[in-house]
């Protein structure tokens, strides 16, 4: 009788620390399960709009600086022109640091799972910068035919000398703007959504499922549609990847703090 009740004791005793060790495990395992499933956002907002005001303050400044810099009385022997390609080099190196602010922030968005709006934003994101670096080469090769050409007159043609990087910095600031509003409006709409991550949705069982019925069509060929494919199954590999680092590293830290609670229990 004395032996059964210490056996009886000793189990409620061990069941009492196994079902305290499952609780702890699971309502950690619950708040990482649940930080994973909350809809994320994407801190890119703010940038966009300084861009767009950037954008517009150099828009502004090409047809002020001729206005205010007369290029009979230079200030240190600098032209007009020569300030207008000095504000729009200095905008492009920050532009090429809002492009890695972008590039970062979109980054960490994929490896929360979010796939398709990194792909329905690459080409918007990456156009400014693109459109910016071709407008610097322009007015480099502009304002060098125009020393070569026309020497040290006001005129060129039929246009003032300041008329051509007005029209190439015009052209580059609109379309960029365009690009810069679409981008924002793709970004506010993402945040405001709070969608869970599109690899839950289970979007390439879809996928495959769709590519493997039209290809049972004889002599057709979809091959925009297997692109697609693998375009999706890259991400999904890459994403994938990241993902189970994250949980191994979490993984390890919970059998580190499952020890500890142990070991103060005994």
């Amino acid at each position: 009788m004395v032996s059964l009740s210490e056996e009886t004791s000793r189990r409620t005793f061990f069941d009492a620390h196994e079902d305290e060790d499952e609780l702890t495990e699971s309502a950690t395992l619950s708040l990482v399960v649940s930080s994973e499933q909350q809809g994320q956002t994407i801190s890119t907002t703010w940038c966009i709009f300084l861009e767009i005001v950037l954008l517009l303050g150099l828009w502004v400044c090409v047809f002020i600086l001729p206005v205010l810099v007369k290029d009979e009385d230079h200030i240190g022997q600098v032209s007009s022109n020569s300030l207008i390609l000095y504000t729009a080099a200095g905008l492009w190196f920050i532009q090429l640091a809002m492009d890695r602010f972008y590039r970062n922030q979109h980054y960490r968005n994929r490896l929360f799972g979010y796939l398709s709006f990194y792909r329905r934003t690459r080409n918007i994101r990456r156009l400014p910068l693109l459109i910016s670096s071709a407008k610097l080469a322009f007015l480099l090769v502009t304002s060098q035919v125009l020393v070569d050409t026309c020497g040290n007159r006001t005129t060129c043609g039929k246009l003032a000398r300041t008329a051509y990087p007005q029209i190439i910095i015009s052209i580059s600031c609109f379309i960029q703007i365009v690009l810069l509003v679409l981008y924002s409006v793709h970004t506010i709409s993402f945040n405001r959504s709070g969608a869970f991550p599109d690899v839950n949705e289970e979007e390439m069982a879809t996928s495959f499922q769709h590519t493997n019925t039209v290809h049972s069509d004889i002599g057709f060929r979809d091959g925009g549609l297997v692109d697609q494919v693998l375009e999706k199954q890259a991400d999904m590999i890459r994403y994938l990847k990241k993902h189970n680092e994250q949980l191994s590293r979490k993984i390890c830290s919970l059998s580190d703090d499952n020890k500890n609670l142990r070991n103060r229990n005994q």
